[in-house]
C-alpha cells in the first residue's frame, strides 16, 4: 500500500489539486493525475491507495457527451468495495453521490463566488472536520468558495456534515468516502483563472454574478479557507497512511 500513489481524477486542466498538493507533498504522499480528455480511466482501484476526485464544468447527467463518466462512476463504485479513502470536489462530490446511489440534476440557483455554509450536528464528531475551527463557532459557519449550478440528492447511508442556504448538500460521508460541493481547494490565483476560463459563463449571469466582488471577497476569506484546507487534507492523509 505505502508506494501506490493517489489517482487523482482532473477533468480539465484549470481545476487541479490545488492546496492538496501541499498536503500531499508534506507527507511524501505520491499521486498521479489522470487525465479524462487523454487518459484511460482505471477498470479497478486495486493500484491506487486512494482517490480524489476534481471539479469540471460537464454534468454527470452528460455521460452521452462524455463517455468516461460511466467509467469513473464505477471505479468509485470500486474504491467503496475496496475500502479506499475517496473525496470528491464539486462535480467530484456529484460523481460519488452519483456512483453511491444518489441522483444528480441542475439546481434551481448557480453558486459562483463566496457563500456560507453552515455546518451540521454531526461535523465536529468526524474525523476531517472535527479540527476545523469554524465547526466550534456558534453558529458553526464558514465563508467557502462555489462554483456550481447543478446539486444532488444523497442515498440514504450518507451523513451529511454542511449544507447551505441555497443547497442542504455541500458536505458528506459515506465510510472513509466523501464530498465536498464547495471548492476547498482552491487559491487565489486559481481563481483569477478560473474566471478567465470560465469567461463566456459568466457573461450571460452579469445581472446576478459580480466578479470584482469575487475578487474582493477572495482578499478576505481565500486565507482562512486555504488554513482549513490543510486542516481538512491533513486528516483526509491521516485515512491514507
Amino acid at each position: 500500500m505505502m508506494n501506490k500513489p493517489v489517482a487523482v481524477i482532473r477533468h480539465i486542466g484549470v481545476e487541479g489539486l490545488g492546496t492538496i498538493q501541499n498536503v500531499l507533498a508534506e507527507r511524501d504522499i505520491p499521486y498521479i493525475y489522470i487525465d479524462t480528455w487523454k487518459d484511460r480511466i482505471p477498470n479497478d482501484a486495486a493500484d491506487y491507495r486512494a482517490l480524489i476526485i476534481l471539479g469540471g464544468p460537464m454534468g454527470v447527467y452528460e455521460q452521452d457527451k462524455y463517455p468516461f463518466i460511466e467509467k469513473e462512476l464505477s471505479l468509485i463504485r470500486k474504491a467503496r468495495d475496496a475500502k479506499l479513502p475517496v473525496i470528491g470536489i464539486c462535480l467530484g462530490s456529484q460523481m460519488v453521490a452519483q456512483a453511491l446511489g444518489g441522483r444528480v440534476y441542475k439546481g434551481g440557483t448557480k453558486e459562483i463566488g463566496w457563500y456560507d455554509i453552515h455546518f451540521t450536528a454531526q461535523a465536529p464528531h468526524d474525523s476531517l472536520f472535527a479540527s476545523v475551527e469554524a465547526v466550534k463557532g456558534n453558529p458553526a459557519t464558514m465563508k467557502v468558495f462555489q462554483w456550481h449550478g447543478d446539486t444532488f440528492d444523497l442515498p440514504g447511508d450518507a451523513v451529511v456534515l454542511a449544507g447551505s442556504q441555497l443547497y442542504a448538500n455541500q458536505a458528506f460521508r459515506i465510510d472513509t468516502i466523501y464530498g465536498l460541493q464547495f471548492h476547498i481547494e482552491i487559491r487565489e490565483a486559481d481563481i483569477k483563472a478560473w474566471i478567465h476560463e470560465y469567461k463566456a459563463e459568466l457573461d450571460t449571469l452579469k445581472t446576478s454574478i459580480d466578479v470584482s466582488m469575487i475578487l474582493e471577497d477572495t482578499k478576505k476569506y481565500s486565507s482562512l479557507l486555504n488554513k482549513t484546507s490543510k486542516q481538512v487534507f491533513a486528516a483526509f492523509s491521516g485515512l491514507i497512511l
